[in-house]
């Protein structure tokens, strides 16, 4: 999301706890115009502890980032950090998904999610699976992997597993937890086309700071 804002003319500050993936975005920056890579600065930095020394009007966690915070303690502090880096008046945007219990249910299944063909090779073909493997309903944890699959004209020639521990935030947690970092709900939605909240697999908020 950070290349097509920059791209809009809007200035930006990215945070990434990884050096790997700050150094992919870097190498995508690099290829940007110069008046792209100006309105960009990038920062190392972990969401329970930043500290960047300004506010801002809006800040964005997209892509369930939150749900890589597994404990109690450290959604705590990654809201109240998170918080403390919104201007009065500002924002912060974020989404998660939608703790389904039926989802929750689904243990041992896969579901494609995306498939794309490599743009240097037509006859190679990606296909990513994610796969449930258990629930932690008292920790509201889910463990889970993704499998890519290549396949080659449509025979499968390589396979490569990925685990991911992810917690899931019911709507009153994530009240509480906003409540406590000083925001407040402005706006929600169930999905992207702005459905209500309560019909949909996502949550998507808009909190703000008074």
């Amino acid at each position: 999301m950070l290349l097509p804002i920059a791209r809009s003319g809007v200035p930006i500050d990215g945070v990434d706890l990884s050096p790997e993936m700050l150094g992919v975005l870097k190498a995508k920056l690099a290829r940007e115009p110069e008046e792209v890579r100006r309105r960009v600065a990038l920062h190392e930095g972990d969401m329970r502890e930043l500290h960047l020394g300004q506010a801002y009007g809006l800040v964005i966690a997209p892509f369930r980032s939150l749900q890589h915070l597994r404990t109690v303690d450290d959604q705590q502090r990654a809201f109240t950090s998170i918080a403390r880096h919104v201007a009065p008046g500002g924002c912060f945007a974020f989404n998660v998904f939608y703790p389904d219990y039926r989802f929750l249910e689904e243990l041992g299944t896969e579901t494609q999610e995306l498939e794309w063909t490599d743009p240097d090779d037509a006859s190679l073909e990606v296909r990513r699976f994610y796969r449930r493997k258990a629930v932690d309903r008292l920790e509201q944890l889910i463990d889970g992997e993704f499998i890519f699959r290549s396949y080659r004209d449509g025979v499968l020639i390589h396979e490569e597993r990925s685990g991911l521990r992810m917690s899931y935030y019911t709507y009153p947690h994530l009240q509480l937890l906003l409540r406590y970092s000083g925001l407040t709900i402005a706006e929600e939605y169930g999905s992207f086309a702005q459905e209500p909240i309560a019909r949909c697999h996502e949550m998507i908020i808009i909190a703000r700071k008074e």
